[in-house]
């Protein structure tokens, strides 16, 4: 199962489905959050704007951040759930879901 969802739902997500992998993708502003029942090898964290195309002043992402995620998705068993999220849910994490 993958769960998406925004970043305001990723706690208690993660909790109530007992995801053993998170996926968070968010821009430089934005802290990542710290999920403290999965280990640090079980949660990637990207970080970039939600653009298209490089923007003055905006980080795309990069193929270094697409193969970051699919060797994570790789090394997922797929037992258990994986939460993705990013700020709002509904444009980087559906994308990595679509992955």
């Amino acid at each position: 199962m993958i769960i998406v969802c925004p970043l305001n739902k990723a706690h208690a997500l993660i909790a109530s489905h007992a995801a053993s992998h998170a996926v968070s993708l968010l821009g430089p502003d934005t802290t990542h959050p710290v999920f403290e029942n999965l280990a640090p090898e079980r949660h990637l964290r990207l970080t970039f704007h939600d653009i298209v195309q490089p923007t003055d002043g905006f980080s795309p992402p990069r193929a270094a951040d697409a193969e970051r995620l699919v060797s994570f998705l790789q090394d997922w068993d797929s037992q258990s759930p994986m939460l993705i999220h990013c700020w709002a849910g509904i444009s980087r994490s559906t994308a990595a879901a679509f992955t």
